[in-house]
């Protein structure tokens, strides 16, 4: 089951108590009702990179961070922030 977005646009992770920073992004690009496709179009990359880092496969630049970030309308931390690192 994937996790919520709250009013701020945090991103909570998923009921299964599954976190990381992959779930989160998949989480909220599910919470704006957006296929991978469609997510990968708005800015400017590939189904199979999104796919690639919602897997934790692929490390993205921090410019198709932020363009993930504000399509999704959620903040760096929100989506790529890992505790403890």
């Amino acid at each position: 089951m994937a996790g919520t977005v709250s009013r701020a646009g945090a991103v909570a992770p998923p009921a299964s108590g599954a976190t990381g920073k992959n779930l989160r992004m998949k989480a909220a690009r599910v919470a704006s009702d957006m296929s991978q496709a469609d997510l990968a179009a708005a800015v400017g990359a590939t189904r199979q990179t999104i796919g690639l880092i919602e897997a934790g496969g692929y490390n993205p630049s921090l410019k198709l961070c932020i363009a993930i970030c504000k399509t999704l309308g959620c903040t760096l931390d929100d989506l790529f922030w890992e505790e403890g690192a």
